[in-house]
């Protein structure tokens, strides 16, 4: 199967997809600037005759996925899969699947450490130094 991957992934897991489904196709939307639009997504998966999809934030219209009613699966790495059509691509029986929660751990270690940053006063303490707000002498030994 080959598989178009326009959402950034790193080498390691584009040879993992490769292992367990034949061939993948690299077409980040990164170096792009911004997600592909409807048209670019259309071209891309004409152009790669591919077989599934795993997208971030491209448009994928009721339009793309009713030109590719073929596609064995859209692959979403989001939380919400709010860029893609699902009720066409439910239709059409192409199951979509996304990662909720993907980010889960990041928001806990933030959460954290913001907590820490309140308790121990970090944003007055940055704005006192900002301030030179020390007495006098303050660096005298």
């Amino acid at each position: 199967m080959r598989i178009l991957i326009t959402a950034p992934y790193h080498q390691q897991g584009i040879r993992e997809i490769d292992q367990l489904f034949g061939e993948s196709v690299y077409k980040s939307w990164k170096p792009n600037g911004r997600a592909w639009n409807e048209s670019e997504l259309l071209g891309l998966l004409a152009e790669t005759k591919a077989e599934a999809l795993i997208t971030e934030h491209d448009h994928v219209t009721a339009k793309v996925i009713e030109s590719f009613p073929h596609l064995k699966f859209i692959g979403v790495c989001r939380g919400t899969p709010s860029n893609v059509a699902v009720g066409k691509a439910t239709a059409l029986g192409i199951p979509v699947f996304f990662t909720p929660a993907r980010n889960a751990q990041a928001v806990a270690e933030m959460f954290i450490s913001n907590v820490i940053m309140l308790l121990r006063n970090t944003i007055p303490a940055i704005d006192w130094l900002k301030g030179r707000n020390w007495q006098a002498g303050a660096h005298d030994s």
